[in-house]
């Protein structure tokens, strides 16, 4: 029987699929398990039904925006972490986000340092299991 902690899980939703396959290839160096997703409707059914310790978040995207995906996702999960990468986040967007609690931003282009850093902060923030 393994006494490793099993590996945390990082849900990554962005119209962008090459920002997707980015974000798995750095977050799995780091050990990270990582499911992606390019439709924001598919990947908010995978939000809603399955628990992951942090969601990576595109805020502009086609059919459920990311401020959408973000205010559904807080009706079933409240507490999981969400890493907002965006290109753009102007700054009503940036207060809505707060307001939906345990939010960091990570601005596009991002070094795979940002975002390494981002979600260990992320899963480290107060009230973290």
């Amino acid at each position: 029987m393994s006494t490793e902690p099993a590996a945390k899980k990082i849900l990554v939703v962005d119209d962008e699929p090459v920002v997707c396959e980015s974000c798995r290839r750095i977050l799995e160096r780091e050990g990270y398990v990582v499911d992606t997703c390019s439709d924001s409707r598919t990947g908010l059914r995978l939000a809603e039904l399955t628990y992951y310790d942090a969601v990576l978040l595109d805020l502009r995207m086609p059919i459920v925006d990311g401020l959408r995906f973000l205010e559904r996702l807080r009706e079933v999960h409240p507490d999981v972490p969400v890493v907002i990468i965006t290109g753009h986040m102007p700054e009503a967007s940036s207060r809505a986000a707060q307001r939906l609690g345990n939010c960091a931003c990570v601005a596009k282009p991002f070094t795979p340092e940002e975002i390494t850093t981002a979600v260990r902060g992320a899963l480290q923030s107060p009230g973290r299991p």
